[in-house]
């Protein structure tokens, strides 16, 4: 097996805890709560990316939608 992967690139990753790998990885183990914008945020952003030229807009979206 050496042989065959002596030509690759490895890195080995050495754990600081032991995972528990019983159940299903979609279980996350805590409760996740839905996050939605209200129709007031959703109107504001609308509003301000409306109000952006093109250059500027693309700008937004690249940094995340910050609107500084």
């Amino acid at each position: 097996m050496r042989i065959i992967l002596k030509h690759r690139n490895v890195l080995v990753l050495r754990p600081h805890e032991v995972v528990d790998t019983h159940g299903s990885v979609y279980e996350l183990g805590h409760e996740a709560a839905r996050i939605e914008a209200t129709s007031v945020s959703v109107a504001d952003t609308v509003a301000r990316a409306a109000a952006l030229n093109t250059q500027q807009l693309r700008q937004e979206v690249e940094l995340g939608w910050a609107f500084t």
